[in-house]
């Protein structure tokens, strides 16, 4: 499977994500993240970072399902 390229609206998502949580720094990377997940309706995703992102949400106010 490829890696999707972010589009102008998900640079924009990105950075209205990282406005949003001042006490959890987002960084480029978990943002892009979310904004691909939210474009491509994903909900599963593979991370080490449980912490982040068991407080991140998509769209639809959603939880992510994390792996391991």
């Amino acid at each position: 499977m490829d890696i999707p390229p972010l589009e102008r609206e998900d640079l924009t998502h990105c950075r209205r994500l990282m406005r949003q949580c001042h006490d959890l720094p987002r960084d480029l990377a978990d943002a892009s993240i979310v904004a691909l997940a939210d474009r491509l309706g994903i909900a599963k995703v593979f991370t080490l970072d449980h912490k982040d992102f068991s407080i991140y949400r998509l769209k639809q106010k959603k939880r992510f399902t994390l792996i391991p």
